[in-house]
Protein backbone atom coordinates (compact mmCIF):
# COMPACT_ATOMS: atom_id res chain seq x y z
CA UNK A 1 0.00 0.00 0.00
CA UNK A 2 3.10 2.35 0.19
CA UNK A 3 4.53 1.14 -3.27
CA UNK A 4 4.48 4.19 -5.71
CA UNK A 5 5.96 5.04 -8.86
CA UNK A 6 6.80 9.09 -10.44
CA UNK A 7 3.38 9.79 -13.08
CA UNK A 8 6.29 10.61 -15.29
CA UNK A 9 8.04 7.18 -15.13
CA UNK A 10 8.78 6.62 -18.81
CA UNK A 11 7.21 2.87 -18.24
CA UNK A 12 3.99 4.96 -17.69
CA UNK A 13 4.16 7.46 -20.35
CA UNK A 14 5.81 6.29 -22.92
CA UNK A 15 5.54 2.76 -22.31
CA UNK A 16 9.78 2.10 -22.43
CA UNK A 17 9.86 -0.78 -19.86
CA UNK A 18 11.02 -4.53 -20.06
CA UNK A 19 9.36 -7.20 -17.86
CA UNK A 20 10.34 -10.97 -17.25
CA UNK A 21 7.18 -13.43 -15.94
CA UNK A 22 7.74 -16.91 -14.13
CA UNK A 23 5.96 -19.42 -12.00
CA UNK A 24 6.95 -21.22 -8.97
CA UNK A 25 6.48 -25.13 -8.47
CA UNK A 26 7.34 -26.27 -5.09
CA UNK A 27 7.63 -22.28 -4.06
CA UNK A 28 10.94 -22.28 -5.89
CA UNK A 29 10.95 -19.95 -8.74
CA UNK A 30 10.64 -22.24 -12.56
CA UNK A 31 14.13 -21.17 -14.47
CA UNK A 32 14.55 -18.32 -12.51
CA UNK A 33 18.54 -17.95 -13.82
CA UNK A 34 17.05 -18.16 -17.64
CA UNK A 35 14.43 -15.50 -16.96
CA UNK A 36 17.04 -12.92 -15.43
CA UNK A 37 19.77 -13.38 -18.55
CA UNK A 38 17.17 -12.53 -20.68
CA UNK A 39 16.21 -9.03 -18.91
CA UNK A 40 19.52 -8.10 -18.56
CA UNK A 41 20.59 -8.94 -22.14
CA UNK A 42 17.50 -6.88 -23.38
CA UNK A 43 18.30 -4.41 -20.36
CA UNK A 44 21.87 -4.16 -21.99
CA UNK A 45 20.91 -3.73 -25.93
CA UNK A 46 17.90 -0.88 -25.21
CA UNK A 47 20.79 0.63 -22.97
CA UNK A 48 19.00 0.10 -19.40
CA UNK A 49 21.27 -0.66 -16.24
CA UNK A 50 19.39 -2.55 -13.74
CA UNK A 51 19.50 -1.00 -9.97
CA UNK A 52 20.33 -4.57 -8.88
CA UNK A 53 22.46 -7.43 -10.35
CA UNK A 54 21.38 -10.77 -11.04
CA UNK A 55 22.56 -11.72 -7.65
CA UNK A 56 20.56 -9.59 -5.59
CA UNK A 57 17.58 -9.98 -7.67
CA UNK A 58 17.67 -13.05 -6.98
CA UNK A 59 17.87 -12.80 -3.31
CA UNK A 60 15.18 -10.34 -3.77
CA UNK A 61 12.66 -12.87 -4.96
CA UNK A 62 13.44 -15.14 -2.94
CA UNK A 63 13.43 -12.96 0.89
CA UNK A 64 9.52 -11.82 -1.65
CA UNK A 65 8.56 -15.35 -2.09
CA UNK A 66 9.02 -15.98 1.82
CA UNK A 67 7.12 -13.19 2.86
CA UNK A 68 4.21 -13.77 1.08
CA UNK A 69 4.00 -17.66 1.65
CA UNK A 70 1.54 -18.12 -1.23
CA UNK A 71 1.32 -21.88 -2.15
CA UNK A 72 2.85 -21.36 -5.35
CA UNK A 73 3.40 -17.72 -6.55
CA UNK A 74 3.85 -15.81 -10.14
CA UNK A 75 6.18 -13.23 -9.54
CA UNK A 76 6.69 -10.07 -12.28
CA UNK A 77 9.80 -8.28 -13.02
CA UNK A 78 9.85 -4.94 -14.23
CA UNK A 79 12.63 -2.91 -15.59
CA UNK A 80 11.58 0.89 -17.25
CA UNK A 81 13.27 3.92 -18.13
CA UNK A 82 12.24 5.53 -15.16
CA UNK A 83 11.00 9.48 -14.68
CA UNK A 84 11.85 11.76 -17.11
CA UNK A 85 10.00 14.85 -17.86
CA UNK A 86 11.14 14.59 -21.77
CA UNK A 87 11.29 11.39 -23.94
CA UNK A 88 15.02 9.93 -23.07
CA UNK A 89 15.79 8.12 -19.85
CA UNK A 90 18.06 10.25 -17.11
CA UNK A 91 19.86 7.12 -15.72
CA UNK A 92 17.26 6.36 -12.99
CA UNK A 93 15.67 3.05 -14.17
CA UNK A 94 12.74 1.70 -11.92
CA UNK A 95 12.60 -1.90 -10.57
CA UNK A 96 9.28 -3.49 -9.92
CA UNK A 97 9.47 -6.74 -8.65
CA UNK A 98 5.82 -8.53 -7.72
CA UNK A 99 4.48 -11.95 -6.48
CA UNK A 100 1.08 -12.90 -6.42
CA UNK A 101 -0.94 -16.12 -5.84
CA UNK A 102 -0.21 -18.34 -8.89
CA UNK A 103 -3.93 -19.47 -10.58
CA UNK A 104 -3.23 -22.17 -12.82
CA UNK A 105 -5.32 -22.66 -15.71
CA UNK A 106 -9.00 -24.30 -15.53
CA UNK A 107 -9.17 -27.86 -15.45
CA UNK A 108 -11.46 -28.12 -18.61
CA UNK A 109 -8.72 -26.16 -21.03
CA UNK A 110 -6.77 -29.15 -20.21
CA UNK A 111 -9.71 -31.51 -20.84
CA UNK A 112 -11.04 -29.82 -23.43
CA UNK A 113 -8.67 -27.66 -25.21
CA UNK A 114 -8.64 -23.59 -25.83
CA UNK A 115 -10.61 -22.06 -28.28
CA UNK A 116 -8.19 -19.84 -29.96
CA UNK A 117 -9.26 -16.39 -32.02
CA UNK A 118 -6.05 -15.68 -35.00
CA UNK A 119 -5.53 -12.00 -35.57
CA UNK A 120 -3.17 -10.35 -37.84
CA UNK A 121 -0.31 -8.70 -35.76
CA UNK A 122 3.25 -8.16 -35.97
CA UNK A 123 4.89 -6.98 -32.09
CA UNK A 124 7.46 -4.45 -32.14
CA UNK A 125 10.64 -5.96 -31.05
CA UNK A 126 9.22 -9.30 -30.98
CA UNK A 127 13.15 -10.37 -29.35
CA UNK A 128 12.56 -8.23 -26.67
CA UNK A 129 9.72 -8.92 -23.70
CA UNK A 130 8.71 -5.90 -23.58
CA UNK A 131 5.56 -4.02 -21.06
CA UNK A 132 3.83 -2.89 -24.95
CA UNK A 133 1.41 -5.34 -24.84
CA UNK A 134 -1.36 -2.91 -25.75
CA UNK A 135 -2.58 -5.16 -28.66
CA UNK A 136 -2.38 -8.18 -26.26
CA UNK A 137 -4.63 -6.47 -24.08
CA UNK A 138 -7.15 -5.62 -26.80
CA UNK A 139 -7.30 -8.94 -28.60
CA UNK A 140 -7.40 -10.77 -25.29
CA UNK A 141 -10.84 -8.33 -24.47
CA UNK A 142 -11.96 -8.78 -28.10
CA UNK A 143 -11.92 -12.54 -28.04
CA UNK A 144 -13.42 -12.88 -24.91
CA UNK A 145 -16.08 -10.89 -26.20
CA UNK A 146 -16.39 -13.55 -28.91
CA UNK A 147 -16.26 -16.75 -27.15
CA UNK A 148 -12.81 -17.54 -27.44
CA UNK A 149 -9.87 -17.72 -24.47
CA UNK A 150 -7.38 -16.61 -26.34
CA UNK A 151 -5.79 -14.98 -29.05
CA UNK A 152 -2.75 -15.78 -31.27
CA UNK A 153 -0.95 -13.88 -33.50
CA UNK A 154 -0.58 -14.80 -37.53
CA UNK A 155 1.50 -12.91 -39.83
CA UNK A 156 0.46 -10.98 -43.16
CA UNK A 157 1.07 -14.82 -45.09
CA UNK A 158 -1.54 -16.51 -42.49
CA UNK A 159 1.33 -18.22 -40.55
CA UNK A 160 0.96 -18.72 -36.26
CA UNK A 161 3.16 -16.43 -34.90
CA UNK A 162 2.48 -16.79 -30.94
CA UNK A 163 -0.19 -16.12 -28.63
CA UNK A 164 -0.65 -13.05 -26.39
CA UNK A 165 1.18 -14.48 -23.50
CA UNK A 166 2.59 -17.61 -24.95
CA UNK A 167 4.21 -19.45 -27.46
CA UNK A 168 2.88 -22.02 -29.85
CA UNK A 169 3.98 -25.74 -31.12
CA UNK A 170 2.34 -28.14 -33.40
CA UNK A 171 2.56 -32.00 -32.33
CA UNK A 172 2.94 -33.95 -35.62
CA UNK A 173 2.80 -37.81 -36.07
CA UNK A 174 5.86 -39.20 -35.06
CA UNK A 175 6.15 -37.52 -32.92
CA UNK A 176 7.98 -33.87 -33.73
CA UNK A 177 7.59 -30.40 -32.80
CA UNK A 178 7.60 -27.58 -35.64
CA UNK A 179 7.95 -23.83 -33.68
CA UNK A 180 7.94 -20.61 -35.60
CA UNK A 181 11.58 -18.68 -34.97
CA UNK A 182 11.27 -15.74 -36.82
CA UNK A 183 8.56 -12.55 -35.16
CA UNK A 184 8.51 -14.01 -32.06
CA UNK A 185 9.80 -14.17 -28.70
CA UNK A 186 12.28 -16.90 -27.28
CA UNK A 187 10.32 -18.25 -24.85
CA UNK A 188 11.99 -19.86 -21.73
CA UNK A 189 9.47 -22.39 -21.68
CA UNK A 190 9.39 -22.97 -24.95
CA UNK A 191 13.48 -23.42 -24.59
CA UNK A 192 12.66 -26.03 -22.18
CA UNK A 193 10.39 -27.77 -24.42
CA UNK A 194 12.68 -27.95 -26.99
CA UNK A 195 15.57 -28.91 -24.79
CA UNK A 196 13.28 -31.74 -23.31
CA UNK A 197 12.32 -32.85 -27.05
CA UNK A 198 15.84 -33.26 -27.46
CA UNK A 199 16.59 -35.46 -24.96
CA UNK A 200 14.03 -37.59 -26.10
CA UNK A 201 15.21 -37.79 -29.69
CA UNK A 202 12.26 -36.09 -30.75
CA UNK A 203 12.95 -33.74 -33.69
CA UNK A 204 12.14 -30.44 -33.69
CA UNK A 205 11.91 -28.11 -36.69
CA UNK A 206 11.79 -24.18 -36.48
CA UNK A 207 9.55 -22.97 -39.12
CA UNK A 208 6.84 -21.28 -39.36
CA UNK A 209 3.00 -23.29 -38.91
CA UNK A 210 0.24 -22.68 -41.20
Amino acid sequence: DRTTIPVCDLGLVRGFGLFESLRTYGRKPFLLEAHLKRLFGAAKQVGLQPPLNQSAMTRVIGRLLRKNDFDESLVRIILTGGPSSGLLPQNRPTLIIMADPFHPFPNRQYEKGVKLMSTRFFRIHPELKSTVYFSAVVETMRAARRGFDEGVYADAHGAILEGTTFNVFAVLPGPRLIAPKDGVLPGITAGCVIQLAKKLKIPVDRCPIS
